[in-house]
């Protein structure tokens, strides 16, 4: 329901489909009585209500037609068009309702819902403001306006909005869920339990509320409450293929295989187009030839109503397909097309990561070495953290989840903590001590807080190769683990590979990747020059060669006793969110970096910008 047009049907009639603001439009609608009756409103709302959208459409179109100056009218025809799906000619009926009447906050709030749908959420943001300003008090359009910005990655501006509309309307559940789901992307992930559970709390049957509820608490690692969470979804709701699919990825991260697939089997059982569902199980499951998997895929594909999302996501699986057959050629077609619709929807502006390299490198230029000796060690802190840095697809994870066998280190993952500290509160030219005391204190105290009991956490952030310096400043001590990996390996696996975050923009294009690869090691250079001995380099490949001796020179660095079970790492139980899930569950193998050779003729722009070595 949009706007007035929507709620109950005697509420409905009692405001007429009328904003009460919209004086233009009552005083034409009252001259020569050129409006329609109680009872041809009621006709149509009648139809719409028992769902016979063909005649509430045919009967409201002709409503326009006899009357149309009416405002509401047409209002209420883009309603009606929304709801058969027809989002373009919903927005075509709004904008002639806000035409006729430009202090008709339903219509602009009905706009944005239809620009939304259709991919343009910068403009329904601009359509929901200006319901806004016309009707203060509007939670819908708040409401509305969070989930825009949601689209949109701007987290903040999209919980003040929640807020705002739990604030005019507190029982607006659908409020209180996403603002659940904002909160747990920026890891307030108490907040977003707390919220959740007030809406399973008002609504026992919210299937929806049970599983976003599972991933706030697999974000806290309380593994089994998560699992119950996902199934008690599922029990309430059988066919909720979302459910069979978060349930499936837990699963995996578990390392649970085969059980993950049959997670996924379900969610697409319920939903037999589930794209982003193919493109997770075929990293985990085998093909063969003439599979039938393979044919339905690709029929999806080729579907006319199929989405550009859609597509990106059976790119990525026909790809993952073809590979594992030995059809490199249509695999690379397929991840060129899969990277080509995700970079479209990302809009990448290296632009925008030179001037981050530039701003970073003269900060720390001018930065006088005196300020890191104003901030305690943390050498002898209770606990410490253990930074892990490097490019996706580097072997971050796998570092990670060897450390994480130790007794004495707990595997935290990939932490946002230093990030948002930094970029809240550096000002992108200077750093002085009270910036330094602030980020400083803003991540002790989110690593206090998450209640490892081990002496060491890791957090495996792999951009905090960037704030290199501010751990150095600000945290003296601290322990920096760089993984590093045979830069054509890293970047051809990075340019093969879906990330479902917004953070990995220019890893969908090979000359994109090539530059951001290049600015990447200049800056580990910068860092190695103006903090010497302060990083631990680790060599994915001389790993994978010589997996003991690397292994002792790393818990080494760390002041650590070597423990069998960082060898045995493949053994430990403890899940592992990303696309690595797969790699540190079995013991390591030689060659996985020669792996792009299969593609060497399409690789170009890497090997010429970057080597093979």
């Amino acid at each position: 329901p949009a706007g007035c047009f929507g709620r109950k049907l005697s509420q409905r009639l009692a405001c007429n489909f009328v904003d009460k603001g919209s004086q233009p439009e009552n005083q034409s609608m009252q001259a020569g009585n050129q409006a329609p009756t109680s009872s041809q409103l009621e006709a149509v709302v009648a139809l719409y209500v028992r769902g016979d959208l063909d005649a509430a459409h045919t009967a409201a179109d002709e409503l326009t037609k006899k009357y149309p100056a009416v405002a509401t009218l047409h209002n209420i025809l883009g309603v009606i068009s929304a709801r058969k799906g027809n989002q373009q000619d919903a927005v075509t009926s709004y904008l002639k309702a806000i035409d006729l009447n430009p202090q008709f906050p339903d219509a602009n709030n009905n706009l944005g819902v239809a620009l939304r749908a259709l991919g343009r959420p910068a403009e329904a943001i601009d359509r929901f403001s200006r319901a806004i300003k016309l009707r203060p008090d509007y939670a819908e359009a708040f409401f509305n306006l969070a989930n825009a910005y949601r689209d949109l990655d701007r987290r903040e501006e999209a919980v003040a909005n929640y807020l705002e509309a739990l604030r005019l309307a507190p029982k607006h559940l659908g409020a209180r869920n996403n603002l659940g789901i904002v909160l747990n992307k920026l890891e307030r992930f108490d907040e977003a339990i707390m919220h959740f559970k007030r809406v399973i709390e008002a609504n026992p049957a919210s299937f929806d509320t049970y599983n976003n509820l599972g991933l706030a608490l697999k974000s806290l690692g309380r593994n089994d409450e998560a699992l119950a969470s996902f199934r008690k979804a599922i029990e309430v709701k059988p066919d909720y293929a979302t459910a069979h699919y978060n349930l499936g990825s837990f699963l995996f991260d578990l390392g649970h295989r085969e059980e993950a697939v049959s997670s996924y089997s379900d969610a697409l059982r319920v939903k037999p187009d589930f794209a982003e569902a193919y493109r997770s199980m075929s990293a985990v499951r085998s093909f063969t030839q003439n599979d039938p998997q393979i044919s339905h895929m690709e029929q999806l594909l080729a579907r006319s109503g199929a989405t550009d999302d859609d597509r990106m996501h059976l790119h990525y699986a026909l790809g993952k397909a073809r590979e594992s057959l030995g059809d490199y050629d249509e695999a690379f077609r397929h991840y060129s097309d899969g990277n080509r619709l995700r970079r479209k929807f990302l809009q990448y502006d290296p632009d925008v990561e030179r001037r981050l390299f530039r701003q970073i490198k003269q900060t720390f230029v001018d930065a006088g070495p005196h300020l890191a000796l104003n901030h305690p060690s943390l050498e002898h802190r209770r606990q410490a953290p253990i930074f892990i840095v490097g490019m996706p697809r580097s072997g971050t994870s796998l570092t990670e989840h060897i450390l994480a066998s130790h007794s004495q280190i707990f595997g935290a993952g990939e932490l946002m903590t230093l990030g948002k500290a930094v970029y809240a509160n550096w000002d992108g030219s200077t750093v002085d001590d009270a910036l330094l005391e602030k980020i400083r204190r803003l991540y002790l105290t989110d690593m206090d807080r998450r209640g490892a009991r081990e002496p060491y956490l890791t957090d495996k952030m792999h951009l905090n190769y960037r704030m290199i310096g501010f751990i150095c400043m600000a945290m003296p001590g601290a322990r920096i683990v760089h993984v590093k990996r045979r830069s054509i390996a890293s970047c051809w696996s990075i340019f093969k590979h879906y990330f479902s975050d917004f953070g990995n923009g220019y890893a969908y294009d090979l000359d994109d990747v090539a530059e951001y690869y290049s600015g990447y090691m200049d800056l580990m250079n910068f860092w190695e020059e103006r903090f010497p001995g302060a990083i631990h380099h680790f060599s994915y490949e001389r790993l994978t060669e010589d997996q003991e001796t690397e292994t002792r020179k790393l818990l080494a660095y760390l002041g650590l006793e070597f423990e069998q079970s960082c060898i045995d790492f493949h053994e430990t139980k403890r899940a592992v969110a990303t696309i690595s899930s797969i790699q540190v569950r079995r013991k390591l193998y030689k060659g996985s970096s020669d792996e792009w050779r299969n593609y060497e003729k399409f690789l170009a722009p890497l090997i010429e910008r970057l080597g093979t070595e």
